[in-house]
């Protein structure tokens, strides 16, 4: 995400927002107090690495500082629905206005309308790839500072927790464990806040509330917390040339609505700031955007896009595939397995490997470098 940021010439800007580097990985079981392994960034391979927890305005924010003049942001507009044509796409919009584009970027998550015209899975119905898994995830802050300078994963039986700061006063934290997926959605977020601290008693008697999270969850206000039902999408066949054909279709997709995956690798948003840069680059590439519109620059749009969804499915269906089935892993409730899964981390762990996912570089927006 960090050298995407870069290429796009925010990185600094989010540096000096006030989000803290952090270097160290601690491991612990549901207690918060017996770390499981405790290692830093620097023992993992192909570094240096950069870990900064950025808050999504914080994000949002300094990205817009970048926009040329004339670019115009409409907020609290949804993607009601979407129609494709070879020619272009109309948008309508959940206020009901209807934008005619030359060329559409759909970025309105898993839950996609562009990805529908497209012929992608509908993500409407979660059930569809529910992945049996609902996490919580909110912003705690603190007065005197957060407690925790690290990333702070802490497992159990069935259920998962983890923490790192978002700046000097706030700490980013979540909740996540097993469910069929038939109780009903859960909106306000005074409740949600109660069922994530039920979760973790009935997870594990009360050892949890010794742990760091319990108090993040305390010190958290109802509308900074949000609860998700964690889906994604297999998507193989878009490993394939033949699967990437869109004819004249000028039609991409980025972030969620590509390639929705689960967050046990922490890369959703990573991959997304990484779509955007490598989208601008072989669009820029192509010379379409140096013609006017008509029929002769639809080719060298379509064939940009092409080339464009390969390269993502070759980065992003792997990690797809991995995330999904790591959070399984880690998230058994299979006492054995759990005491194997602790015993390994604790004796036999060897953190070289454990940013793989993340040696990437989406190069720049003017060169394949």
């Amino acid at each position: 995400a960090w050298k995407a940021l870069d290429a796009l010439g925010v990185g600094d800007d989010i540096r000096q927002s006030g989000a803290p580097m952090v270097d160290k990985v601690e491991v612990c079981r549901e207690d918060g107090d017996r770390v499981l392994r405790s290692f830093g960034l620097d023992e993992c391979a192909n570094g240096p690495h950069e870990f900064r927890g950025v808050t999504r305005k914080t994000l949002m924010d300094c990205l817009e500082t970048h926009l040329p003049p004339e670019v115009v942001i409409k907020y609290e507009k949804r993607v009601a629905d979407c129609k494709i044509g070879d020619q272009g796409a109309t948008v309508t919009t959940s206020d009901g206005d209807q934008l005619i584009c030359n060329l559409l970027i759909g970025a309105d998550g898993v839950r996609s309308n562009v990805a529908m015209a497209l012929g992608k899975k509908s993500q409407r119905d979660l059930s569809v790839n529910y992945v049996g898994q609902i996490a919580i995830r909110g912003v705690a802050s603190y007065s005197d500072g957060v407690p925790c300078y690290s990333i702070r994963q802490i497992w159990g039986p069935s259920t998962r927790a983890g923490v790192y700061p978002v700046s000097n006063n706030e700490m980013y934290w979540y909740v996540c464990f097993d469910d069929d997926g038939s109780g009903r959605s859960i909106m306000d977020g005074q409740d949600v806040l109660e069922e994530a601290q039920k979760m973790l008693v009935s997870a594990s008697s009360k050892t949890w509330q010794r742990s760091v999270v319990w108090d993040a969850i305390q010190q958290t206000s109802s509308h900074r917390v949000s609860r998700s039902r964690l889906a994604d999408r297999w998507d193989l066949s878009s490993l394939l040339p033949s699967a990437n054909s869109l004819g004249n279709v000028p039609v991409a997709l980025v972030g969620d609505a590509l390639h929705p995956m689960t967050p046990n690798l922490g890369q959703g948003g990573c991959t997304a700031l990484e779509d955007g840069v490598v989208l601008a680059r072989l669009l820029r590439q192509s010379g379409a955007l140096g013609v006017p519109v008509g029929r002769s620059r639809q080719p060298l749009i379509t064939a940009a896009l092409q080339k464009y969804n390969l390269a993502r499915a070759k980065r992003c269906v792997p990690l797809v595939v991995r995330s999904n089935l790591m959070g399984h892993a880690l998230q058994t409730g299979l006492w054995p397995v759990v005491a194997a899964r602790d015993t390994y981390v604790s004796a036999f762990f060897n953190p070289s490997h454990f940013l793989d996912h993340a040696a990437f570089d989406c190069g720049t927006l003017y060169s394949a470098s």
